[in-house]
């Protein structure tokens, strides 16, 4: 870990859910050009109430397979930009103050057709406004749906750092799951244990 600190326990924390691919046991081949998932990391992994997002992208590494896109905007949200291709789902992995008990963590969906306020300067633009001038500028390379993971980490110590940790690790799984069901595909992994079964 580049962070100092909690380290989480990655054996355990990314012991493969029920039904998803690990990065040994191969992933879903897509049968079409048709864009994937961008899992996107925000935040300084120097401070501790704002590394969750690269803490994040640098535990799960190929965790999704080829299909899942990873990159560490830090704190320049504007980098951003340069990643989106209309991928079918955008997940973007970022600290917030403010909206909860520490450790908590919450899923939003972004309404991406407001407007930047009035005034909004380059040291205001986090992943959301980041979106925004995307939609408005570039709405062919906006993904399709768009997910906010936010971890509150006001006044955040070692126990609840790694709380919400582990809660991000799951959110994501589900999400890249049930993308991975609308396309119509199987997770290797429970593919790999239907088969065994069969042969018994």
């Amino acid at each position: 870990m580049r962070s100092h600190g909690f380290v989480p326990d990655a054996r355990a924390v990314l012991a493969a859910p029920e039904g998803m691919p690990t990065a040994g046991g191969g992933s879903m081949q897509a049968t079409d050009p048709t864009p994937g998932v961008l899992v996107a990391g925000a935040g300084n992994a120097l401070l501790a109430c704002d590394r969750i997002g690269p803490m994040v992208l640098e535990a799960i590494g190929d965790r999704y397979g080829g299909d899942v896109e990873l990159c560490d905007i830090g704190c320049t949200a504007l980098a951003l930009l340069d990643h989106l291709d209309g991928q079918d789902l955008l997940v973007v992995i970022d600290a917030c103050i403010g909206r909860g008990e520490p450790g908590d963590v919450f899923t939003v969906e972004p309404d991406l057709d407001a407007l930047l306020a009035p005034g909004t300067s380059a040291h205001q633009v986090g992943p959301v406004e980041a979106l925004v001038v995307a939609r408005h500028l570039w709405p062919e390379r906006l993904p399709k749906r768009v997910v906010l993971l936010l971890a509150e980490t006001g006044a955040i110590d070692e126990a609840t750092e790694a709380a919400a940790f582990e809660r991000v690790i799951k959110q994501l799984d589900r999400e890249i799951d049930d993308w991975r069901r609308r396309r119509g595909g199987v997770p290797a992994v429970r593919a790999l244990r239907l088969e065994e079964q069969h042969d018994r």
